[in-house]
């Protein structure tokens, strides 16, 4: 049996949020919206999600500590970040601290992150059969 995805979408624009949200509906994954590091933060340790997309720029705390502490609260966590302002050095650090992809805004083909969610929402579904499977017992998904 397939585990629900918990997709959570963080930044600070309620415009991107709004959008994202709409986007991501019909995916059939249950959507949580953060619109700082601090309430992603709070939503993750209370609904441990699975995906988490997220924009690198927030007051605050940047992407780079809101990604470090959701790899703390859940390693195994899908994380996409997303930036209108990027340098390579940035990128290849989110990467090394755990990203699973990396998205510049405004988005060119917003097909592709719905693409890598998508993908991200897979490698999930694969992970947990094979909890599953190896465990023979019912994985909880937080």
């Amino acid at each position: 049996m397939a585990q629900p995805v918990k997709l959570l979408i963080v930044d600070d624009e309620p415009v991107i949020l709004k959008s994202l949200s709409a986007l991501f509906e019909s995916t059939g994954y249950t959507i949580y919206c953060a619109s700082s590091a601090q309430e992603a933060i709070q939503l993750m340790e209370q609904e441990l999600c699975h995906i988490v997309v997220s924009d690198i720029k927030m007051p605050n705390m940047t992407g780079n500590e809101l990604l470090r502490y959701l790899k703390d609260i859940n390693p195994m966590c899908q994380v996409i970040m997303m930036t209108g302002y990027s340098t390579m050095e940035y990128v290849v650090e989110c990467l090394g601290i755990g990203a699973c992809d990396y998205f510049l805004k405004p988005f060119s083909d917003i097909s592709l992150l719905q693409r890598a969610v998508i993908e991200a929402g897979e490698r999930v579904q694969r992970w947990y059969q094979v909890m599953q499977d190896t465990f023979k017992v019912g994985v909880s998904n937080g």
